[in-house]
């Protein structure tokens, strides 16, 4: 049985949705799941921004300018 940390499972989720592009502030909550991105850099860009209203508002605009999927943290 193979085990798989939380922050995993969410980013091989994120990578099967077909997200491409995670924008969002670094941040000790999150440590773990951008660590977790870094095994799956060849398809999911972690984007950092300086603040988290910038976050959304350059996910919302990319989702609505290209229909891509993008998550907002």
């Amino acid at each position: 049985m193979m085990t798989m940390s939380v922050a995993h499972a969410v980013a091989e989720s994120l990578r099967r949705l077909g997200v491409e592009r995670v924008y969002g502030l670094i941040g000790i909550p999150i440590l773990d799941f951008i660590d977790a991105l870094y095994d799956y850099r060849d398809s999911i860009r972690f984007i950092t921004t300086r603040h988290k209203q910038v976050a959304f508002s350059m996910a919302d605009a990319e989702d609505r300018l290209t229909g891509q999927r993008v998550l907002r943290l």
